[in-house]
């Protein structure tokens, strides 16, 4: 019994720090600046700030001929977003498949009766 429950409460520990982090919030610094830009969540991705920054980087460009040679001078900031949230998803779904099938086994599992 005592195993089965430990399984269990590990199982479970694993599911919801996995849910946990695929719905809490993802940031991004991309330029190292300490600019910091939120990407949502690996549920339900929010571009919105990272578009916001991109207009402002290439508004800047405009005004002061700075052009940067990669993908435009705002695509740091989308690139940065889809990074982090690639990452947070990388770990954290199976974070939370592995508990799920752990809790699935301990509680499906049934305890073996010893011959009598």
């Amino acid at each position: 019994m005592v195993p089965r429950l430990l399984a269990g409460l590990v199982a479970t520990a694993l599911l919801v720090t996995g849910i946990i982090a695929l719905a809490s919030t993802i940031t991004a610094a991309p330029d190292g600046r300490g600019l910091v830009v939120r990407c949502g969540s690996a549920f339900a991705p929010d571009d919105s700030q990272a578009n916001l920054f991109a207009k402002a980087r290439e508004l800047d460009a405009e005004l002061t001929g700075n052009r940067p040679e990669l993908g435009g001078p705002g695509a740091i900031y989308a690139w940065a977003c889809d990074d982090a949230i690639g990452m947070r998803r990388l770990w954290a779904w199976p974070l939370a498949g592995i508990g799920a099938l752990g809790l699935v086994a301990a509680v499906a599992v049934r305890r073996r009766r010893s011959a009598e």
